[in-house]
């Protein structure tokens, strides 16, 4: 399963059409901040691919989660945009309250800064846990519009690393 992700999209909502329009993907997740944006992606490709989203503290007047978990090939995802939990402070209470709900992967944006990291199981037990953050498709602090893909398959992500991508 293929999974492309964007966040932070304010107002670019072009930069997804764009992608979505010659991209072969199972699902596209929006990590909040573009809610409209992303509404208008999801009804120009309804049919095309799953469509999920949380909303992020610039988006307003909308019934979207603020976190949400799915699972997609037996990976355990927690969507949220971060601002609920202070990434912009560093991820340790993500990474805690992630760990505590058995989450394989946990994908935000809120910093526009892409990120794709590991970390090791706690204290040598279980699982271990994938940071992603695919940046912002739209307003950026010193990189270009940014946005990633994944690759699941049985229970792993399967991709060798994120795919960022200037546009």
């Amino acid at each position: 399963m293929r999974i492309l992700v964007f966040s932070d999209s304010h107002g670019e909502v072009r930069r997804m059409k764009n992608l979505l329009a010659r991209a072969e993907v199972d699902a596209v997740l929006f990590l909040g901040d573009g809610i409209r944006d992303f509404e208008a992606l999801q009804e120009d490709y309804r049919g095309k691919a799953v469509f999920l989203a949380v909303r992020g503290n610039c988006d307003f007047l909308c019934d979207y989660p603020a976190e949400r978990i799915v699972s997609y090939e037996g990976v355990r995802i927690l969507m949220l945009h971060g601002h609920t939990r202070n990434v912009k402070h560093g991820t340790e209470t993500l990474e805690a309250y992630a760990r505590g709900q058995g989450i394989d992967l946990v994908l935000y944006g809120h910093t526009h800064r892409a990120e794709d990291r590991y970390l090791p199981p706690e204290n040598g037990e279980g699982k271990p846990l994938r940071l992603f953050n695919p940046g912002s498709i739209g307003a950026s602090y010193g990189e270009g519009p940014r946005f990633g893909y994944l690759d699941l398959r049985n229970g792993q992500v399967v991709s060798n690393g994120a795919v960022y991508e200037e546009l």
